[in-house]
């Protein structure tokens, strides 16, 4: 895989393809057995976490907002 210096890319994919795994091994946090890795500036990662208030499954799919019948 090659990135050129200045581009933007997403990686997609199904529940437990790898794409953790892949941003992972670029930045440097997962071991590897062979290969290479070069990196130049910054790298950022957000990993996503599943979460719910403590509320109704209402309120979590309203998130506060006023409750619209036609809506929800």
């Amino acid at each position: 895989m090659h990135i050129k210096p200045g581009e933007f890319f997403g990686i997609i994919g199904k529940v437990g393809c790898g794409k953790s795994s892949l941003v992972s091994a670029i930045a440097g946090e997962l071991y590897r057995t062979k290969g290479a890795n070069y990196t130049h500036g910054s790298i950022s990662y957000v990993g996503q976490t599943a979460w719910l208030q403590n509320a109704t499954m209402r309120e979590n799919i309203i998130f506060g907002t006023p409750y619209d019948e036609q809506k929800y």
